[in-house]
């Protein structure tokens, strides 16, 4: 009796839905919460920011001394001239923000790009040909973790110098660590697998299943992992360039920005609220679509968000 009970309430609760195919389905799906498309619109205005690559106006990188420590346009003595207000050397802080855009997303995209291919090969060697490269490249990886961030930037500016190529650099070299470790996982998984045990019955040499097989299926946490890495690598280099070793002036980055103002903040406010706040809604945006992909990539979660959307 109790088994007819339970095989009747098995046959009532609802079917596990399919995920999506369609990408139109898929971009719904993605953008169906509100903070994802405010958080898609931002990060589509930095890029568009980014790259427009035009030479910035003479008021965002020429001193003048007369408009210093003008405040923003809707404060007292305002003026439309600099919406923002100008800093402690009367440059215009809404031409010095969009300048500043293309240094810190070029900088953040680049070592993002940089950690991800080189952390993604060395996972894949590692969680591929096991045994000895396995363990060496592992102890790598776990040398690199030991170290606290901000140390090892520190070790390594003094080694590259002040650069914008040897920040990236040095950003990459501080972030492939946990790209290795991620999809030398994936790749363990997959290595079992049994698509992958027939590739190799069927006589696909070891580079063919790696590349055909394991490289496909270890990219979408790789895409996942990328974009909480860009906002990890935003704030990493927003700290260096306030400490003074960033990017080499007259370029500029959001965090060069806070630190040039820091000495001048009763004075002018408004020179450290505006990077600051560029920095962190840029962050939250784009860990908000990191979140998003995640959820559309992750099978369980994409099938979980359908199931909600359409109960």
């Amino acid at each position: 009796m109790s088994s007819v009970a339970t095989s009747a309430n098995l046959s009532r609760e609802p079917a596990v839905p399919r995920l999506p195919r369609g990408r139109g389905h898929m971009v719904r799906l993605l953008l169906r919460r509100p903070e994802r498309r405010a958080a898609l619109l931002v990060c589509l205005l930095l890029l568009t920011s980014a790259a427009v690559w035009v030479r910035p106006s003479a008021s965002a990188v020429s001193p003048d001394l007369s408009k210093r420590f003008t405040p923003p346009v809707w404060v007292g003595g305002g003026s439309w001239s600099a919406p923002l207000g100008t800093d402690f050397l009367g440059r215009d802080i809404l031409g010095r923000l969009h300048y500043a855009t293309r240094y810190t997303v070029l900088i953040s995209a680049a070592a993002t790009a940089l950690a991800a291919t080189s952390g993604t090969v060395v996972g894949l060697i590692a969680g591929a040909q096991g045994g000895v490269p396995d363990a060496l490249l592992m102890r790598a990886v776990d040398a690199v973790l030991a170290f606290p961030t901000i140390l090892l930037v520190l070790s390594l500016v003094a080694v590259f110098g002040q650069s914008l190529w040897s920040l990236v650099a040095v950003l990459a070299l501080s972030g492939w660590a946990v790209y290795a470790r991620v999809v030398r996982s994936a790749a363990l998984s997959l290595r079992a697998s049994e698509f992958v045990e027939a590739a190799r019955a069927i006589g696909a040499t070891p580079a063919r299943v790696v590349l055909r097989h394991m490289l496909p299926n270890v990219l979408p946490s790789v895409a996942v992992l990328s974009t909480f890495q860009l906002a990890r690598f935003m704030l990493l280099e927003s700290s260096m360039s306030f400490l003074g070793l960033g990017v080499v002036p007259p370029a500029v980055t959001w965090g060069g920005m806070v630190g040039e103002a820091r000495n001048y903040l009763q004075d002018a406010w408004w020179a450290v609220a505006a990077p600051g706040a560029a920095i962190a809604v840029t962050s939250l945006a784009v860990n908000v679509l990191g979140d998003g992909l995640r959820d559309l990539l992750d099978p369980r979660l994409a099938a979980l968000s359908q199931h909600r959307a359409n109960p």
